[in-house]
């Protein structure tokens, strides 16, 4: 079954007699926009690219306004995953510990049961914002049970890094940016100060150091991870499912498919829709364009992955596509190492909706603004319990 998916917001996708060039200048970002399928996979595995490091500027400012960027610069100059190697590789054997421990208590069947005792507080109308009732805070438990934390505590640490994630956005910033960041970054290691050190003992490790507070970093960028991207995603996936009432149905008659409606969702609504920016540490000629070392490069997934040479129909939600993956995992060094955690999330819960609910829009959906990140402000939903 085919499904047109047309998409204000995802500029050119709809379009396909537009400009399409793989890579384009954009001024605003001071870096180079690529924006086709080959380019994105390919670029995403070069080691000729780095990613754009913040920690040196950062340490140069807080040099000169006497340590006035401390808390900013611990959690930005320790956050392995945004930083090269050797320091992303030392990183990544943490995260697949602390995974690989929500993996194993988080079965699809323990988030179905979630889903289940969630959906049960649902108002006698049956209608809510499901990106409270379900998309933040199905991660948002799950992150919260891994680390100790109060769901309210993890619903403020992604408001907290969502906002210090300004800073991989632009080359330069003001320094009333740099200072409303600062704040955000001192309410964040405040709030982790005590839980960093309850994961390690939880992880049997041995109390840190003061040289070893990169814990911060980590814990921060799992929150964020953890939980901004599956919340988008599942929003988009829950949106998708009430403007097209035949799609529930098709997928109440073939359970079986629910996994491709997600891979089909991560596909045309990426919640990361663009890269961290990358840094070409050589000179680069891509499709006619010279890019010379040194520059921005924007890896532009959400354009890609509707890439009109690579994907058939590529504005519709087909559930019998077959052809490339899609690039919402990112490639190469920088790979999500949360994909798995994210697909048995997103395949449980909403199995376990179309199973029991029929969806229908309740008011109009709402996105956040922002080219780098497709999140909901609100969805307001109607849910109708279906008959046993």
């Amino acid at each position: 079954m085919h499904f047109v998916v047309l998409d204000s917001d995802v500029r050119d996708a709809a379009h396909p007699g537009a400009d399409l060039a793989s890579v384009r200048w954009q001024n605003g970002n001071q870096a180079f926009i690529v924006v086709r399928y080959a380019a994105v996979r390919d670029l995403l595995r070069d080691n000729q690219l780095v990613l754009s490091e913040v920690a040196t500027m950062l340490h140069k400012l807080s040099s000169r306004t006497d340590g006035g960027f401390r808390n900013l610069l611990l959690l930005t100059g320790t956050t392995h995953p945004f930083q090269n190697e050797p320091a992303h590789g030392q990183s990544r054997p943490w995260f697949r510990e602390v995974l690989l421990q929500i993996v194993r208590r988080w079965t699809p069947e323990a988030v179905s049961a979630w889903t289940s005792a969630r959906l049960a507080t649902l108002p006698l109308e049956g209608v809510a914002d499901a990106v409270h009732l379900l998309a933040e805070a199905l991660p948002e438990a799950i992150v919260a049970d891994s680390m100790n934390l109060a769901p309210a505590e993890v619903h403020r640490i992604a408001a907290l890094s969502r906002q210090m994630s300004e800073i991989w956005k632009r080359r330069i910033h003001s320094m009333r940016e740099l200072q409303s960041m600062e704040r955000a970054a001192d309410h964040l290691v405040n709030l982790l100060d005590q839980r960093a050190a309850d994961l390690r003992q939880a992880l049997g490790h041995p109390p840190a150091g003061k040289e070893e507070r990169h814990d911060y970093a980590r814990m921060a960028f799992l929150v964020a991870a953890g939980v901004e991207t599956t919340a988008g995603a599942l929003a988009s996936a829950l949106d998708l499912l009430c403007r097209f009432p035949e799609l529930q149905a098709e997928l109440r008659r073939n359970p079986g498919e629910v996994a491709t409606f997600v891979d089909e969702v991560l596909r045309l609504c990426p919640p990361l829709r663009r890269s961290v920016a990358r840094i070409a540490l050589t000179d680069l000629h891509l499709d006619g364009t010279d890019i010379p070392r040194g520059s921005r490069l924007l890896l532009d997934i959400e354009r890609a992955n509707r890439d009109p040479a690579i994907f058939e129909r590529p504005d519709e939600l087909d559930l019998s596509r077959e052809g490339p993956a899609h690039l919402t995992f990112g490639g190469g060094a920088h790979a999500c190492v949360g994909a798995t955690l994210a697909k048995v999330e997103l395949r449980a819960a909403l199995g376990h909706v179309v199973a029991n609910y029929a969806l229908r829009q309740a008011g109009k959906a709402q996105l956040r603004p922002g080219d780098t990140f497709r999140q909901y402000e609100k969805l307001p939903i109607r849910f109708q319990k279906l008959a046993a």
